[in-house]
């Protein structure tokens, strides 16, 4: 896959891909011969020919159409919305990219340059979802880097682990092993983007611990409790003046609150229904 990094480019569609992916169609205008020989020789071959001067210029003539699938190998995608250095911190990474569906493309019959067109397969998660939106929706250009994931990494991060797996410096999840800037660290997806543009090899091990597992579940209840609440306090007021009063802690003292409120609002419903009938 490419080499040089932070290819200008642009993202022509973002789309749901299967239960959990997320599929992005990228746009390179105006590529190169060198440029396109990253991605394969025999790719660069069928899109350029040498002038007269010996340069490399794009086939006229050449109609859009689709190429071979040259089989690349699954990346670590960064996005930057600029190319200078000192604003690196400003990218994000996205692992596990599956990069397909090659094109060539003539956009422009004022001129010779031909378009690369590809399909980028990722996890969809918030970050994925945030990047679609802001350079598809809003048409921002971007920056794109490329870099090819090691899956055999042993996992011999310094930090903390639990049963064997690294955890994330930031939020303690079960995380990616990463190197990068010559040393290992550790983020989860979410957090990845924190590697910054350095980023050489990558182990994924998404094995949730007992403690995590306990831990996700303790979570769900405590937002499940926090929605009954705020069910309560918005029908505090239709009981007739009897307030449901303070959520309990135990499962029964839940189970009769949320009961409560159903009844409330199935009440609330039958008044309306008679209300409109009569």
């Amino acid at each position: 896959m490419f080499q040089t990094e932070k290819i200008p480019a642009f993202l022509q569609g973002v789309k749901f891909a299967g239960k959990d992916g997320l599929e992005f169609t990228v746009y390179i205008n105006g590529v190169t011969h060198e440029l396109v020989s990253e991605v394969a020789d025999w790719m660069a071959d069928i899109m350029f020919r040498r002038g007269n001067d010996g340069k490399w210029q794009p086939v006229k003539g050449l109609p859009s159409g689709e190429l071979d699938d040259p089989k690349v190998p699954v990346q670590m995608m960064g996005l930057y919305p600029v190319a200078e250095e000192e604003h690196e911190n400003l990218g994000a990474m996205l692992p596990s990219a599956s990069v397909y569906g090659f094109k060539t493309l003539r956009l422009f019959d004022d001129k010779p340059d031909l378009t690369l067109a590809f399909n980028v397969r990722v996890e969809r998660n918030k970050l994925s979802l945030e990047l679609g939106d802001r350079y598809f929706k809003k048409k921002e250009g971007l920056f794109l880097s490329f870099a090819p994931m090691k899956t055999e990494l042993p996992m011999d991060h310094p930090g903390d682990t639990v049963d064997g797996n690294a955890l994330c410096e930031e939020c303690n999840l079960v995380a990616s092993v990463i190197e990068t800037g010559g040393e290992r660290r550790a983020w989860c997806g979410d957090h990845l983007r924190l590697a910054g543009g350095e980023v050489k090899e990558l182990h994924l091990d998404r094995k949730e611990t007992p403690q995590q597992a306990k831990e996700r579940v303790e979570r769900e209840a405590a937002v499940k409790q926090k929605e009954l609440s705020e069910m309560r306090g918005q029908l505090n007021g239709d009981l007739n003046g009897q307030p449901v009063g303070e959520p309990e802690n135990d499962m029964e003292g839940l189970a009769a609150e949320a009961a409560a409120i159903n009844e409330a609002a199935a009440e609330k419903s039958r008044n309306r229904r008679k209300r409109a009938v009569n």
